[in-house]
């Protein structure tokens, strides 16, 4: 809890994006996924943890079933 009030006041983050953000550090994460840009945009400065779009992924086109 404490970690997100640190980071929601440092990065001037909404509540719940510093408590998302604080878990994945706690936990030992490397990276942290969303589509949010105020967020990545904001996470920048740390050092830590690298807050980015999630990777696209290349699927084969499925054939159709029916």
């Amino acid at each position: 809890m404490r970690k997100a009030q640190e980071l929601g006041t440092e990065l001037m983050i909404k509540p719940a994006d510093a408590s998302i953000l604080a878990c994945a550090i706690t936990a030992g994460c490397h990276f942290l996924y969303t589509k949010d840009e105020k967020l990545i945009k904001a996470a920048e400065p740390l050092e830590e943890i690298k807050v980015s779009k999630p990777p696209s992924l290349d699927l084969p086109e499925q054939k159709q079933l029916f």
